[in-house]
């Protein structure tokens, strides 16, 4: 499982712990537990515009982002 500040952090920083997290994810190299709730919560916060107002990627990126993790649970 990986929380929803530590995802949220991933986007909003080029580097450390989280990103890295989120990094084994995608390369299948950990199996992230998702559940509804949880993907909802991802979901409603990944939305919030001004959350990341200074981030890097687009809404569009993170919900392929999301997609992308998606793609990789159990």
């Amino acid at each position: 499982m990986i929380d929803t500040n530590a995802l949220i952090g991933a986007m909003l920083s080029g580097d450390g712990s989280n990103r890295q997290v989120l990094r084994a994810c995608l390369e299948r190299r950990v199996q992230p537990l998702l559940g509804q709730a949880l993907f909802s919560e991802y979901e409603d916060v990944m939305k919030r515009a001004e959350l990341f107002r200074e981030c890097a990627i687009s809404p569009t990126e993170r919900m392929n982002l999301l997609d992308a993790l998606l793609s990789v649970r159990e």
